[in-house]
This record gives structure tokens, C-alpha cells and sequence, in this order.
């Protein structure tokens, strides 16, 4: 099995995380998966595996084909792919990143990603954060207390936020919505729900006029007491 890309892009305030791996040899696909908020919004999947049946398996050609088809859903994304105001729908847009413009098809994926970080560097941001240190435990009361501000440290009041507890065994539950105050605070109070067939995780989003922010921590189970037996 190969190694695989993961990366964040903001486009239009919104996060969206990128992720494509090799799948390896007994399941011989290469899988892109773009998430908003922890939910999947759209998936490919290249198989190769005709590669392994014809003998022209290469692993460099597996590590082009990783790095084309992560750079393409990249620049979907940079295309307003997954805008709610495109006119492309809920169906796959047909876009051609050399055709239209967006991509030069002689750099490589690194620096796509760093053009992208330098263009972003130049902008004001939204900046989440959480005061103090946090443990989260299921089962147990927790209180967040988040400030959001400026990358200039200038306080960001009336920015929305949402809290939501993600699973891999259940949908996304919503905890609280709310805004922030004058001073950029908000402080939410609420007991962490419990997943025990699964792994859960805190997710804190920002919303502004200049951006989006998150914040993700994983929920710590809950220690079993066990109560020693009483000997006869």
C-alpha cells in the first residue's frame, strides 16, 4: 500500500478536507474523499487493477495516478464544485483543470498546494480557539468556553457557532448553535453523549464574513469500574 495525500482548502469561508489513498493490492483502487464538516460530500475511485492482471503495475505509475486524481478534486473544489450557489448541481461537474485554466499541468501537486497556502497567507482569517486545556470524556459534563477573533487578534463578535459530536457509528449530532459575543466569547454547557460500539470526536465550527474555522478532539471512553468478587 501506498501513501496517500491529505489536505485542507478553504474556498468561499468553507473547509473542505481532501483525502485519497491506495487501497493496495487486494482491493486495487485509488479513493478520493472530500468531507465538509466530517461528513463525506463526494467520492472517486480509480481501479487499476487491470495493471496487476496485465503485468504493467508499476508503483510509480500508482504514486502518478494518486497524486493526479488528488489534485483534480483539489481544483474541483477550487472550481466551485461543491458551491451551493453553482449551477452544476448535486451531479459530478465535468471540469478539465488544464482547459479551464486552473491548474498548469507542469507543477507538481506540492506546489499547487503551496500557491494555493501563499495566496491564502494574504488574507484576513477567522481564528477558533478553545480557552484552556480540554479533556473530553463520554458520559461526563463539559464546558467550552470559545473565542473566536481576528488573525489581526482583534476580537470577532456575532460569529456562529456550531458544536457537533461526529461518530463512526452514527450521524453527525448537532449540540448547540449560538453566536459570539461582543467580545468574541461564547460558552456552551453540555454532557458528552456515549458511543459504546464506536469512536466519537468534538467538532467546533466558525462561521463569518471573513471565513470559516474548525476546531476537532477526539472523546475519550469512559473507565469501566470493575467491582472485585467477593471470595466465598
Amino acid at each position: 500500500m501506498i501513501t496517500g495525500h491529505n489536505t485542507d482548502i478553504t474556498y468561499k469561508g468553507t473547509i473542505y478536507h481532501v483525502q485519497t489513498e491506495d487501497k493496495g493490492r487486494a482491493n486495487p483502487v485509488i479513493e478520493t474523499l472530500v468531507y465538509k464538516g466530517g461528513e463525506i460530500l463526494d467520492a472517486k475511485r480509480t481501479s487499476y487493477g487491470t495493471m496487476l492482471e496485465d503485468g504493467s503495475y508499476e508503483e510509480k505509475k500508482i504514486i502518478s495516478m494518486i497524486e493526479e486524481q488528488h489534485r483534480v478534486m483539489i481544483t474541483e473544489i477550487r472550481a466551485g464544485r461543491y458551491d451551493k450557489g453553482s449551477s452544476t448541481g448535486p451531479q459530478r461537474a465535468i471540469v478539465d483543470p488544464l482547459a479551464e485554466g486552473i491548474i498548469d499541468s507542469k507543477k507538481s501537486l506540492d506546489q499547487v498546494i503551496l500557491d494555493y497556502l501563499a495566496s491564502e497567507e494574504e488574507k484576513e482569517k477567522l481564528v477558533l480557539q478553545l480557552q484552556g486545556a480540554h479533556e473530553f470524556t463520554e458520559g461526563e459534563g463539559c464546558t467550552l468556553t470559545i473565542i473566536t477573533k481576528t488573525s489581526q487578534e482583534e476580537p470577532l463578535k456575532g460569529t456562529k457557532i456550531i458544536v457537533k459530536i461526529i461518530s463512526t457509528v452514527k450521524k453527525p449530532i448537532t449540540i448547540y448553535e449560538g453566536k459570539t459575543d461582543r467580545n468574541g466569547v461564547l460558552m456552551v454547557e453540555f454532557v458528552m453523549p456515549e458511543f459504546p460500539d464506536g469512536n466519537a470526536a468534538v467538532l467546533i465550527q466558525a462561521f463569518s464574513d471573513i471565513g470559516s474555522d474548525e476546531i476537532k478532539q477526539l472523546i475519550k471512553k469512559r473507565k469501566k469500574v470493575v467491582t472485585p468478587r467477593k471470595k466465598p
